[in-house]
Formats: structure tokens, sequence, C-alpha cells
């Protein structure tokens, strides 16, 4: 088979080897059940002969990630067989910094022992710092995205860099780290100037009822602040000015004191907020974010906590309110709100884009019908992608559900048509934007699956009309697709 290749560029070859070789955890996840290393993938080819291993040594692209994976070690391994395992890698280690070339690098180190889901204790031997730091270390000045999901220990090598050594360095992903941990880092790390996209997964169990600050990252463009902790949120707005995107959850009322008074996000783009204790819009009444376009509300699980109140509350939070006008995508998860509530809200966002409605609004039917675009209610008219998803197993409690249940296709139907079609409207002006996509989500509920289903066949009459939008009616295969997440760093 080398021969058929023989004659092609390079830059042909590499293009073929990079996008045709299932080279990606993803990959192997999704169609093998017995997970390959991925990073063996270019090794086997390099046995198959010489002409082969030539031309997967030559391809460059082959060798810019690797993957240094020990998620469920068995950390009761005799010094024999401990000894084997850490021979085996350093054959991984070493066969690839041999074949790696001079280019920017992605690395992933994740070890993590199969008796515990954090392998987190301070006491616990670093049996595999000297392999991280072959990896890490000596690649340092390629590494150009870099993710950690090991204990401090292992990785200490990595922290004691300076700076200078770490200047191609672009996305950070730290997991699994204590806050304290996190704080000797972000001193050493929070220099290096190229680093923008920062996530961290911090397990806080010995911050009892404080709220600490976050470090100073001046460069950070995007942060993904997970795990539970308790970190101020006014804190990481004061102390990383150019923020552009940030994901972080409130697991405790925020008893910090403002440092200087009122804070502004002057960069903030897209904002993903998850609250586990009681709160409300007046948690952002000292926050301004004047270039907000993406905002994620929402409660950590069916916690409820985040309440909007009723449209006689939002005058008092007419300060947060007031900053919604600019938005172009709206993400309400798990939350508690009326559907002619929700309707009063969005009618102060103009531009609005895309609209995911994951909450418990009892009343459906009316709220679709109020989302219905006439001249006399233009409401979201900028509107393209719309997804609403339904609990089944609480929406069905309510006892004029089975009703709803038969009036949900209908008024679907007609809120999606009075968006495609511009008849009616006295001028071109006066119309919506077209409906590219809906998405109808619900739970899986054994009595209603079916009737949900046949509830939202598109008729024929309407048929039509729906030639040119993405229309879908589907259940959720996990909780990642049921409360969606625009911020991401790798």
């Amino acid at each position: 088979m080398g021969d058929h290749f023989s004659g092609l560029p390079p830059e042909i070859v590499q293009k073929i080897f990079v996008h045709c070789l299932p080279t990606t955890e993803g990959w192997w996840r999704e169609h093998s059940r017995n997970m390959l290393n991925p990073t063996w993938a270019p090794v086997l080819l390099m046995h198959v002969c010489s002409r082969w291993r030539k031309l997967t040594l030559d391809c460059s692209g082959l060798w810019t990630d690797f993957t240094f994976n020990l998620v469920s070690y068995d950390p009761g391994l005799t010094s024999v067989e401990l000894s084997r395992l850490q021979s085996r890698k350093w054959e991984e280690i070493s066969l690839w910094n041999r074949a790696r070339k001079d280019f920017l690098i992605s690395l992933s180190v994740r070890i993590r022992d199969r008796l515990h889901s954090h392998n987190l204790s301070s006491d616990a031997p670093a049996r595999w710092s000297e392999h991280v730091k072959a990896i890490v270390i000596d690649n340092a000045i390629r590494l150009q995205r870099l993710r950690l999901e090991c204990r401090f220990m292992e990785a200490a090598a990595f922290f004691d860099l300076p700076s200078e050594k770490l200047v191609n360095l672009q996305c950070l992903d730290l997991s699994d780290m204590a806050y304290q941990d996190f704080v000797v880092a972000s001193q050493r790390l929070s220099t290096v100037p190229r680093i923008q996209r920062l996530a961290v997964r911090l397990h806080g169990h010995d911050l009892n009822n404080v709220n600490p600050t976050f470090p100073t990252w001046s460069h950070l463009r995007v942060l993904v602040l997970e795990g539970s902790t308790g970190v101020s949120f006014r804190s990481i707005l004061q102390n990383c000015r150019n923020l552009e995107q940030l994901s972080t959850s409130v697991l405790r009322p925020d008893t910090s004191s403002p440092l200087h008074g009122h804070v502004v996000a002057r960069n903030l783009v897209a904002l993903s907020v998850a609250f586990d204790v009681e709160s409300d819009p007046s948690f952002f009444k000292d926050i301004s974010f004047p270039m907000l376009t993406r905002l994620r509300i929402a409660c950590i699980e069916y916690s409820r906590t985040f309440s909007w109140g009723n449209s006689k509350h939002f005058p008092r939070h007419s300060h947060f309110l007031s900053q919604l006008g600019s938005l172009k995508t709206l993400i309400l998860s798990f939350l508690d709100i009326c559907g002619a509530d929700l309707l009063q809200l969005l009618s102060s966002m103009p531009n609005l884009e895309r609209l995911v409605v994951d909450s418990e609004l009892q009343t459906h039917t009316s709220f679709l019908a109020g989302l219905i675009f006439t001249p006399e209610k233009p409401l979201l008219a900028k509107l393209r992608h719309f997804k609403l998803c339904i609990d089944l197993t609480s929406a069905s409690t309510y006892p004029s559900f089975e009703r709803t249940l038969e009036e949900l296709g209908p008024a679907v139907f007609q809120m999606i048509l009075s968006r495609l079609s511009s008849s009616g409207f006295p001028t071109i002006d006066c119309c919506p934007e077209p409906l590219q996509r809906v998405q109808l989500v619900h739970t899986d509920h054994p009595m209603f699956n079916d009737r949900m289903h046949t509830a939202l066949t598109v008729p024929p009459e309407v048929e039509p009309f729906m030639a040119g939008i993405d229309f879908s009616v589907e259940r959720p295969i996990d909780d990642s697709a049921w409360a969606p997440d625009e911020i991401v760093v790798w």
C-alpha cells in the first residue's frame, strides 16, 4: 500500500494521515469497546513496513498530540508489576519524543487510580513524576496546549518552570486540584504571557464558608472554573480584567466585600453561571456587562435555587435586566419561571437569535402562543434557533398536563409558521427572520414518550412549509445534552 503514496506530495500524504487515521480519543471511545490509547495509532503504522515507517515519521501532524493515560491503574500493584507498567510507559514516551517534530504540540496527562475518583491524597507517593517530567518539561518550549489531570505533586516540576520556558503555551486545563495548590500554581503561571484559555476543576472541601479571592490572571480571555469551591464571583471579574468568556458556578453566598465598588466586565461577551445556592438577579446588582451577547443562567441539577421572581419583581432587578438588550443567545437551565413572566423578560431582548428554555414553565402551550409573531406583537424578530426542553416526569404531575399534551403540537407548529411566512405583514421590514432550527427535547417517560412524538409529528398540511427548517423531537442521551454550555477551553 505504501507504493500508492510514494508519488504524492508530502503535504497531501500528511492530510490523508491526519484526517483519516483514528488518532483521537473521541474516535476510539465511539468505535471501540476496548479502548486503545490513540497515541498508538501512528505507532502501529510504523511496524507495517519500512516504507510505512518512513511515511509515518515524516508526517509531523501525527506527532503534535500526545496523551499519557493512566485513568484506571491499580494502586495496589506489586513492585514488579508497577515496574513493568512504568517501563511500558517509558517506551511510549521515548518513542513519541524521538518521533515528534519541532512544531507546537498538545499534551494531556491523566493519572487516576481505579480505587479513587480523585487520586489526591497528599501522602501518596508521586510514582509518575519522572514520567510527567519527561513528557512536559522536555517539551515545554513547544507546548501550546496542556491538560493536567493528576495530583499536584506528580506535576510539581511543571509548576516550577520559569515563564520564559512556556512562551508558546496558550491553553491550560488543570483538573482535580486543591484550591491552595491552584493558588501556588497561579503565582507561577499567571505571568506566562500567552496563556489565554484556562480551565480549572477544583475540589474545595477545605474552604468551609470562606469566599476565597480568585488569583490574578491578567492575560486570560476564556475561563472555565468548576468544582465544589466558593471562589468569589466578583473577584474573578476583578482579577481577570480581560475575560471575554466565563463559565463558573456559585455554590455559596458571596460574602466578600466589594474591593473597588462597582465592577465593569468590559470585555465579557459570554457568561455561564450555575447556582447551587438561593439567589436571584440581584446577585449581579453591582456588576455591569456592556458587551454581553451570550448568557446561560442555570441551577445545578434540579435544585431550582435561582429565581427570577414574577414580573412585579422585575423593576427591582432593573440594573441587570437593562443589560440584556444586546443578548443574542439565552440559555435557561433548571429554573422556575412561569411562561408569562418569561415572555415579559424576553420582550427586553430584541436582538435574541438563539433561545434554549430548559425550565419548569408549567404552561408550555401558553408560552408557545406568546412566541407567535404578529405585527402587533413582534416578539424576538431575529430568533433563528429555538430549543424547548420538557421534563415529562415533572410536567405530568400537573392536572392540566393531558390537555397540554394534546395542545402542544398545534401550538408548536402555529408558532413556527408565524415565523416562516411573510404573508399578513404590511411591509417586508415587519417580517421576522425565518426560523432555521427548532428542537423539542424531553426526558424519558414510558407513559408519554410515544404520545409526545405523536403530538409533535408534522401534519401533512404544514409539511410543505417546513422544508427549510431543521425540526427535531428527541430525548437527550445524557445530562450534558440537557444543559448545553458553549464555553470551552480545549
